[in-house]
């Protein structure tokens, strides 16, 4: 009975299971524009009034640039300042969101779309040149990492793929501008000056945060032994950047080479005290799969949709050629992350498992001894 119950045992002891993880991000970026620029040269409104008319201003649009009309200069008879100024193109019209401009105080570099076509009339009353501007872009990111792990069946398993992240948690508090001891004093262009004192703020405690991607599973083989139940928990965490939350110490009546200054403050320190930002994307979830099956994890998908359409005033709403008055840009950015997971049942050589196991049978316990009878 006790080597039946032992050879039970040992038919049913613990199975392997080996993970294989896949993180996929996708990231895309498309961004079209199409606008025009009118140069408009001055003329004679009527043949004997003295009335004159030309292009507008430089308003609040990009510059132009003389470079970009190919016909004649900018400075030239044709005039500098666009009818169509104010109307923004290529990235100038592309905005960050609120914690974008905080992170980087803007979208990065800034450029004006290329211009494609150009036609000018040159001899002609009035004068005038125009300008296509037209952009047409995609990028596209792909990011894969595929980490893989053996754990016994009911055994939790973690992947890292992550980077240590070390920021300040506290900080001391700056300590207050003082007026040093008046020995340390200097003669610079016959005026005194004293050395003034200030502490920043300091980072006293520190905190670890990671970074990168992490998965946290725990399979447990079926009864069956053709399934396996998994408890997943994946994890995505990115840097964004850092905020700063501190403000600069200024002094005001500080003795300087040229005299005392009281209406213009002194910067004594900028006290920086940056903050990181993260972004996190995890999943929590308890899934049954048959074994040597894949299960998808999906629409972590995140899109940033821009439109922006400037026109001319009053040109702008004529219908058909109020279109060429006009400058739309529309952008989009969508990122979306897909985790694949695979689990399959394995030997302790690392073999791969039948994929039906024999049921296992009650014990057969030894026959009663004739003399017990």
């Amino acid at each position: 009975m006790v080597d039946a119950l032992v050879e039970q045992a040992n038919a049913s002891g613990l199975k392997q299971v080996e993970i294989e993880a896949k993180f996929i991000e996708i990231t895309q970026t498309n961004l079209k524009e199409l606008g025009f620029d009118w140069l408009l040269g001055p003329f004679q409104i009527g043949k004997h009034s003295g009335v004159f008319g030309s292009g507008g201003t430089s308003g609040t649009g990009t510059p132009v640039n003389p470079a970009d009309f190919p016909f004649n200069n900018a400075s030239g008879p044709i005039g500098q300042n666009p009818v169509t100024a104010g109307n923004r193109s290529g990235t100038f019209g592309i905005s960050a969101n609120a914690l974008d401009a905080l992170l980087a105080g803007g979208t990065g570099g800034m450029s004006v779309a290329p211009g494609i076509f150009g036609l000018a009339g040159v001899f002609t009353d009035p004068q005038f040149q125009v300008v296509i501007r037209a952009l047409n872009q995609k990028k596209g990111v792909d990011l894969l990492s595929a980490p893989k792990v053996t754990t016994k069946s009911g055994q939790r398993a973690i992947i890292e793929i992550v980077r240590e992240f070390r920021y300040p948690t506290e900080f001391t508090q700056p300590q207050i501008p003082q007026i040093a001891s008046s020995t340390g004093t200097t003669v610079i262009g016959g005026a005194t000056t004293v050395p003034v004192v200030v502490t920043p703020t300091t980072p006293t405690k520190f905190d670890t945060r990671n970074t990168g991607v992490t998965l946290e599973v725990e399979p447990v083989v079926g009864a069956d032994g053709a399934t396996i139940d998994l408890n997943l928990v994946p994890q995505v965490v990115e840097f964004d950047g850092f905020i700063n939350y501190g403000s600069p110490i200024n002094a005001v009546g500080v003795n300087t080479a040229a005299g005392i200054s009281v209406s213009s403050p002194v910067r004594l320190t900028d006290n920086v005290i940056n903050q990181p930002i993260f972004s996190t994307r995890k999943v929590t979830t308890s899934i049954q799969v048959a074994d040597g099956q894949t299960v998808v994890i999906g629409g972590l998908m995140r899109e940033d949709v821009q439109k922006v359409e400037d026109k001319t005033p009053l040109l702008g709403d004529i219908p058909m050629v109020g279109r060429l008055f006009r400058s739309n840009i529309d952008q989009h950015v969508k990122r979306n992350l897909i985790i694949f997971v695979t689990a399959r049942k394995v030997t302790p050589l690392g073999q791969a498992a039948e994929e039906q196991e024999e049921e296992l049978q009650p014990p057969v316990l030894p026959e009663i001894p004739a003399y017990k009878k």
